[in-house]
């Protein structure tokens, strides 16, 4: 493949084989790339900064290497390491005293200063990897096979998937299919606590499974962890409205089973008249959730530039909808160069048993949890990603804003949680550098 070939195969290639390949990947994503007779290994080589401010920090490389092993046929195979560290929000709400928190165990503690947002500072890495098929079942009919897995040292996952896609009405039209299941295995170096029981209580009921009536949709306690299940299946459909114009929708069903508790995160308790904590509950959540997204997708070719628009609806079973819409546009320059600006708009409602704290003196929710990811909130993202010919391959360049913001002040707040900011804003800087070549 030459070097003109090379960099120039994107903006050359057609709208609608961007869009299949991005089709065929349905549940596993594989490296884009194009043909080359001679079958080399195409590289996508990539490093991703995030970093939100006071909060949590990721560095995350990426590599992946796809190759053509017979007529047609493809294998995919990525890698991934994750580091993160920072502090992530523990689920108390602030308070105008200082806070003092334990680990299940009982052993480690910390303490937060007053009408700071309380957070637990965490270390961690991940590797992960994948390795995916692309093969030919006949001349319209293909498949794509996929093995994931990932350790970290509190979770493991191992999951596969499997996709059909089917050419019809002259190959104007690709029918897909998928199904992907994953089964994890969550197991935090301190034992996983009962759901809704004091922090700091008896031991006993922290750290063993109730054996109480109502508590007959728990999993039973295991010294090697607590399991899930999650299973995705979608289904979608592609449609080449013209030379220039390719869409795609697509919707997904997912059913996650087992422990879905975050066993770090808690929930304050507070006085009903002061608002000022008397007390930590861990929190618990349903041990099943049912989920629903719709996904378009619609992408144009100008003379040069191009432009992708896509808007996601997503619903479950825990009371959360959320909409998000993504536009990216294009700019081809001379000699191979390009520009793409991004926008992102995010919004969701809260899950059922979100509370940003429960009331002393009051009868105890099945379920509770005060984790700022199921709550209200809106996200917006900026940015630009920077594109250019370097030897025998392209580098990439990508710089984004992102922001969150929710409900500081709600209405339920009581007492000294007035003053406080019960959503303080997250902001966060991402920068990725990519490279691909062949060879």
């Amino acid at each position: 493949m030459g070097k003109k070939q090379v960099n120039n195969r994107n903006r050359k290639a057609s709208v609608r084989k961007a869009l299949a390949v991005a089709t065929s990947s349905l549940l596993v994503t594989p490296v884009h790339a194009g043909e080359d007779g001679d079958s080399p290994w195409e590289m996508d080589s990539s490093i991703l900064y995030y970093g939100e401010l006071d909060r949590v920090h990721v560095i995350k490389p990426v590599l992946s290497a796809r190759k053509e092993i017979g007529e047609e046929r493809f294998l995919t195979v990525r890698t991934i390491l994750d580091t993160m560290s920072g502090a992530s929000p523990n689920g108390a709400a602030p308070s105008s005293r200082p806070q003092t928190f334990t680990t299940p165990s009982g052993r480690n503690g910390y303490t937060v200063a007053a009408n700071k947002y309380p957070m637990r500072d965490f270390s961690d890495n991940r590797v992960a990897g994948s390795v995916v098929l692309e093969t030919p079942l006949n001349r319209l009919l293909k498949a794509v096979l996929g093995l994931n897995g990932s350790v970290e040292s509190d979770y493991v996952s191992l999951g596969g998937s499997a996709a059909l896609l089917k050419d019809i009405n002259d190959r104007l039209t690709t029918l897909s299919s998928g199904i992907a299941v994953n089964y994890d295995l969550v197991r935090p170096p301190s034992q996983i606590p009962e759901g809704l029981a004091v922090m700091g209580g008896d031991a006993a009921a922290a750290l063993m499974r109730a054996a109480s009536d109502d508590d007959d949709d728990e999993e039973e306690g295991d010294d090697d962890g607590r399991r899930k299940v999650v299973m995705d299946l979608l289904f979608g459909v592609t449609q080449v409205i013209n030379r220039r114009t390719i869409s795609r929708l697509n919707y997904g069903f997912g059913i996650s089973n087992g422990y879905l508790t975050d066993p770090y995160k808690i929930v304050s308790r507070v006085d009903a008249r002061s608002g000022l904590p008397v007390d930590y509950l861990y929190e618990r959540r349903p041990d099943n959730r049912v989920r629903n997204s719709l996904y378009w997708h619609i992408a144009h070719q100008f003379d040069e530039d191009s432009i992708h628009l896509s808007y996601r609806y997503f619903w479950d079973d825990w009371g959360i909808r959320s909409h998000t819409i993504d536009l990216k546009y294009r700019f081809e320059m001379a000699n191979g160069h390009y520009l793409q600006p991004h926008l992102r708009y995010y919004t969701q409602t809260a899950a059922d048993f979100y509370h940003h704290s429960l009331v002393s003196g009051q009868p105890l929710p099945r379920y509770a949890s005060a984790d700022l990811r199921l709550t209200e909130f809106v996200s917006t993202t900026y940015g630009i990603k920077y594109g250019m010919p370097v030897g025998e391959g392209e580098l990439r360049m990508r710089v984004e804003y992102m922001r969150q913001n929710g409900e500081s002040h709600p209405n339920d707040a009581i007492g000294d949680q007035k003053n406080q900011d019960l959503f303080p804003t997250l902001e966060a800087a991402i920068f990725q550098m990519s490279y691909s070549f062949v060879f």
